[in-house]
């Protein structure tokens, strides 16, 4: 498969008649009747007929569309500072951004937008979250695949592999899930373009630091690896927040399986290796680390069984 096509798979996955009538009259007699002869009747004239209607002549405007206006290109952005979110460690690695969307750290360091915006939308993103841990519940295999790196082990370089991930992944993208942060909150009139390209600058900043691109002295087999990249990069980020809030999900269950694990029907021993797994669990964990707890815990439940937990979990905590 050409570098082209694999690119255009990647964008790909980065959307009366009216009728007349008449009117029969049927005209007075030209002589009227007498009685006997005697007395003629005298019959009014018929009334003369109606003048025609005055044409009244108009010359109205077509009504022009608002014209709804569009971000900018990005080189035409104001040059503005701003604190990149790309930042690296002692060794000079990427910190990666994991505990959020991408577009939702890229809103904090926004410079065209006020201070504090993202807070004064807090109701806005626990819907969201709500939204993207209700998809990631119903459709846990699929999240799973993913988080088993289903993406990334895929051979971009055969055309019915990424047809595979694409539709595999459709669950979990627009318009089954919500849109993007930045168009969605456009389209909510919370951003205006300006500030929406800006959003999109921040964050192609850190892509291209993440997934950096190989250009000087660069082969057809390092063009066709930067083509997969791509492909790999724009599945990934297109699922991002269902990961996210997958990822929120079992950290927080791995701390409440022993009351969870009492909602569900099991088998005592499954029920016992997970409350043996439960134990090593400590608020001070990373969240990797309270995640493998919940992998240790349910790995030998069925999905079903694990998608029952996690509606368990979040009904208890809505009925607080």
């Amino acid at each position: 498969m050409s570098t082209h096509t694999i690119v255009g798979f990647a964008t790909g996955l980065l959307l009366l008649s009216s009728a007349a009538w008449s009117q029969l009259v049927t005209p007075p007699p030209a002589k009227a009747p007498t009685l006997e002869g005697r007395i003629p009747v005298v019959v009014a004239p018929p009334a003369p007929p109606p003048p025609p209607p005055t044409e009244v002549r108009s010359n109205p405007q077509p009504v022009r569309a608002r014209a709804t206006p569009k971000r900018p290109p990005l080189r035409d952005l104001p040059d503005l500072k701003f604190t990149s979110l790309v930042q690296r460690d002692a060794s000079g690695q990427l910190v990666l951004i994991t505990h959020e969307p991408l577009e939702k750290a890229a809103l904090r360091v926004n410079p065209t937008l006020p201070e504090g915006f993202v807070d004064s939308l807090g109701d806005y993103f626990a819907e969201r979250t709500a939204a993207f841990e209700r998809i990631a519940i119903n459709n846990l295999d699929i999240i799973e695949k993913v988080e088993q790196n289903f993406i990334e082990n895929t051979n971009y370089n055969e055309k019915e592999a990424i047809t595979l991930v694409v539709n595999t992944l459709k669950p979990l993208t627009p318009p089954s899930a919500p849109k993007k942060i930045t168009d969605d909150l456009e389209e909510k009139g919370k951003l205006e373009p300006t500030q929406a390209a800006f959003n999109i600058k921040v964050v192609r900043e850190y892509q291209q630091a993440r997934y950096p691109e190989r250009k000087e002295g660069a082969t057809d087999a390092d063009k066709r690896a930067n083509a997969w990249v791509i492909a790999k990069q724009a599945s990934r980020y297109g699922v991002e927040e269902s990961e996210i809030a997958y990822r929120g999900l079992i950290a927080e269950a791995a701390g409440k399986l022993p009351m969870l694990m009492d909602k569900i029907e099991m088998s005592e021993e499954h029920r016992d290796a997970a409350r043996r797994a439960a134990r090593g669990y400590k608020d001070s964990l990373s969240q990797d680390q309270k995640i493998k707890i919940w992998h240790d815990a349910t790995s030998a439940l069925s999905i079903d069984q694990r998608r029952q937990i996690l509606r368990a979990m979040v009904d208890a905590r809505e009925s607080k």
